[in-house]
């Protein structure tokens, strides 16, 4: 769910806008660079879009291959278990589950336009697939094979990680849907990327906040209002009215104070009301908290020992390995597509983080298909 009150469609309008920090370019741009994906957020996207597991690992090929020829560096962070001031948040997300599948239900009681229902019940049965742990243990597999780095901690949520291994440069962007990652202070984010023509959005985080005239925490606290996974936010109220209200008052403590004074010049209906669930010095609290050395330390270690793996699979046996577990991960492909674009990964995988590129191994990259 993450930022509420429109705050990612507000943000996404000043696409192309000069100065704004938010922009659309070529993949091509981040050539080179290390990359942090949000796992779990493209792996929802991915999920609405499969008809079963081949399909979905097919599309972690099909993005990891993407990245793989503009020679990018991945590392996929995976969620750990939510804290428990989260609780109601995952209720929340239960619950309207549950509603959509009562509406399918509703639907096929009462058939009257078979195809247009049809069309209907498949929009709404992806919007309630949910990750297991299939989905992640099959995820881990096809990154181990292909030496992609990964890192889930079980204890520690993504979000509280991407901006840590970013501060620390460990990596230099971080690709996630979640506007979260702007509340936690994530200085370059890309988002959005189009599939047909490689094209990303990003948005650099202090030319957004130099254009919007507010500081980091300002904008952290017009988010907070709006609304996170950790409090409501104002009723009768959105992103861009509480951007304008902290600019005018600096702070959550001096619009609360003036809050009368606010409601005075707006409608019975549209006056702004204080939600429960509105500890916002806890959030400011939670999205400023810095993970502890030794996190940051394990983190190292854990991609440190990816990275010898991934050294120890440099023989041709390790090489004939991958291929034939991309021939049974992707019996059904039968196109071969997907065959051949794992295969690509692999031959850069050897080209571009092992530095092989003149190994007699690879000289029969031609004949991958």
């Amino acid at each position: 769910m993450g930022i509420r009150g429109g705050a990612r469609k507000y943000i996404i309008d000043l696409l192309n806008i000069y100065g704004s920090g938010v922009e659309c370019v070529h993949l091509s741009q981040y050539r080179g660079k290390r990359i942090i994906i949000d796992w779990a957020n493209i792996a929802h996207r991915f999920i609405c879009r499969s008809r079963n597991i081949q399909d979905f690992i097919n599309e972690f090929i099909n993005l990891i291959h993407k990245f793989a020829r503009e020679r990018i560096e991945l590392i996929f962070i995976f969620d750990g278990k939510p804290r428990d001031e989260k609780i109601q948040t995952i209720e929340y997300r239960k619950s309207t589950r549950i509603k959509i599948l009562d509406k399918i239900v509703d639907i096929i009681e009462n058939v009257q336009e078979p195809e247009e229902d049809y069309e209907k019940i498949m929009h709404l049965a992806r919007r309630v697939r949910n990750i297991n742990i299939k989905h992640i243990t099959e995820c881990k597999k096809l990154f181990k094979m292909l030496g992609v780095k990964y890192i889930h901690l079980q204890d520690i949520e993504a979000d509280a990680i991407f901006k840590c291994l970013l501060e620390h440069g460990i990596a230099d962007i971080c690709f996630s849907g979640d506007m979260d990652i702007l509340a936690y202070g994530c200085k370059r984010i890309i988002q959005d990327l189009n599939f047909r023509d490689d094209t990303i959005i990003e948005i650099n985080t202090d030319m957004l906040i130099t254009y919007l005239q507010v500081s980091q925490e300002q904008l952290l606290m017009a988010f907070i209002l709006s609304g996170t996974d950790w409090n409501n936010g104002l009723k009768n109220s959105n992103f861009e009215k509480n951007l304008k209200l902290i600019k005018k008052y600096q702070h959550i403590d001096s619009i609360l104070e003036h809050l009368e004074e606010i409601n005075n010049d707006l409608p019975n209906d549209k006056q702004i009301i204080v939600p429960n669930r509105f500890d916002w010095q806890f959030a400011i609290d939670l999205f400023s908290e810095n993970i502890q050395n030794e996190i940051i330390m394990q983190i190292q270690s854990i991609l440190e020992q990816q990275k010898i793996d991934a050294e120890m699979q440099n023989n041709p046996n390790g090489f004939k390995t991958f291929i034939e577990y991309g021939k049974h991960i992707l019996e059904y492909d039968k196109t071969s597509k997907y065959i051949k674009k794992f295969q690509q990964c692999i031959y850069w995988k050897y080209s571009f983080n092992l530095n092989l590129y003149k190994t007699p191994l690879l000289t029969a990259k031609t004949n991958y298909s």
